[in-house]
């Protein structure tokens, strides 16, 4: 680690403690009552647990054999997960009733509530997990040690994604880590205690698994691949169709170039692309209950307005009849999905950071798509891998995240590390044309 920053977290901590020292009482206080929500009969040794498993993480970092570029960067980006896992995350604890008051709560329980594993049953994983780390892992029975917990896998989802583009470019530049994990969303929601940082993680790890796999073809990324789709498929069954297509698309794009195979096998490709993706929606149909065209239509239906509750709801998803109703909408709601809420369109600070965030995101978009040969991106393996998922994504995300612009912002975390690698990429590329001419 550099010097420059040996002295900056030894400044920081000192002015930390100076400051924790002059205000104790004060902050002793806020801890407590913004904590009010917390299912704990003790909020201050509850959040000391988890300030204890904050600091042992730090240290084992600081302590690990990880690259020192890499180490200099995952400290301070530990460092500003933990401001706001245990800072800023009070201010949302106050204001709202979370479900992850339900996942400690159940996993405080001395008895499991063990249902086993299932595709689709996030909150049971997010339980059993948790019940684990408290009963058999013996962090104490904590809150904010558990949150702590799930950040720390929100950060190793991000470091997957990092090491991918690595993987990919050939450039540690500690500059896009630093883009991935501090995007505000990208930040705040990897760090709650929930189904967001072990869905990210799974995602991450699909990432990693499939790039690395890409650039060598070894059996064992393919292991990673499944992995990663297994995590995120346990917390919602329609990942399995969302990431295994668009890497299924990925091997055989990559087996087509490199054996420069001829229009006989264009077509066995086309058509063994059809039948694994009648498999995969065959088995999310199943899964959502949705056994022909009409149940389909009224599964949709259903799942759309499920979701209009909450401060950030809004009215803005029609009931779908027809199939027609449904692709008519699809672009708008793809829209919404991928860029709002907009600044002005929820009223709070959450709201308006996240507005100013898509804002930025959709300058980056039009930066690579217009500045970025967008063509030649998509002719590419990768290219065709990464769009792929986004449009897959963002088409089922389309009638779900419309209907509340505050869950919306959420339910991005799973494909914004996704956007920002495509970005972080195109850049690549364009780079790379640049230094040929």
């Amino acid at each position: 680690m550099n010097r420059f920053l040996k002295i900056g977290l030894i400044a920081t901590s000192i002015l930390a403690c100076i400051g924790i020292g002059s205000f104790s009482h004060e902050i002793l206080e806020l801890i407590v009552s913004c904590g009010h929500r917390i299912p704990s009969s003790d909020i201050l040794s509850d959040y000391f647990i988890g300030v204890f498993w904050a600091v042992a993480f730090f240290f084992i970092i600081l302590f690990s054999c990880m690259n020192p570029v890499h180490k200099s960067a995952f400290l301070v980006i530990w460092l500003s997960k933990c401001l706001v896992t245990l800072g800023v995350m009070l201010i949302y604890e106050n204001a709202y009733g979370l479900d992850a008051y339900y996942y400690f709560q159940s996993a405080s329980s001395p008895i499991p509530s063990w249902h086993g594993f299932a595709f689709g049953q996030g909150t049971d994983l997010v339980t059993t997990i948790s019940w684990v780390l408290i009963h058999i892992g013996n962090i104490g029975v904590s809150y904010h040690a558990l949150k702590v917990i799930f950040s720390m896998i929100g950060l190793l989802g991000i470091y997957f994604f990092y090491l991918g583009v690595v993987d990919i470019t050939g450039n540690k530049n500690p500059r896009n880590l630093y883009l991935l994990a501090l995007f505000p969303s990208v930040l705040f929601w990897s760090s709650i205690l929930g189904k967001d940082p072990l869905n990210l993680f799974g995602i991450g790890l699909y990432f990693f698994g499939a790039s690395k796999w890409y650039r060598k073809e070894k059996l064992i990324y393919l292991v990673y691949v499944i992995a990663g789709i297994s995590i995120a498929t346990l917390i919602r069954s329609w990942y399995l169709a969302i990431l295994s297509f668009p890497f299924l698309v990925l091997m055989l794009r990559s087996w087509h170039t490199k054996k420069n195979a001829g229009k006989i096998s264009i077509i066995a490709i086309f058509f063994g692309m059809v039948a694994v993706l009648g498999s995969l929606m065959r088995i999310l149909t199943v899964s959502l209950h949705a056994d022909d065209l009409t149940h389909a239509i009224s599964t949709t239906n259903t799942i759309s307005h499920s979701w209009s509750y909450g401060g950030s709801a809004v009215s803005e998803i029609p009931k779908f009849t027809s199939l027609a109703g449904i692709i008519t909408f699809a672009p708008y709601g793809i829209f919404t999905a991928l860029f709002r809420p907009l600044p002005g369109e929820v009223m709070n600070g959450f709201g308006l950071i996240a507005g100013l965030e898509n804002v930025f995101l959709i300058y980056l978009m039009c930066r690579f798509v217009f500045f970025s040969h967008f063509k030649d991106w998509l002719r590419g393996g990768l290219g065709t891998w990464l769009s792929l998922l986004i449009f897959l994504w963002s088409a089922l995300y389309a009638f779900i995240s419309p209907q509340n612009l505050g869950s919306a912002v959420r339910f991005k975390l799973q494909i914004l590390p996704v956007m920002l690698v495509m970005i972080i990429l195109g850049k690549w590329r364009k780079d790379q044309a640049l230094c040929a001419e």
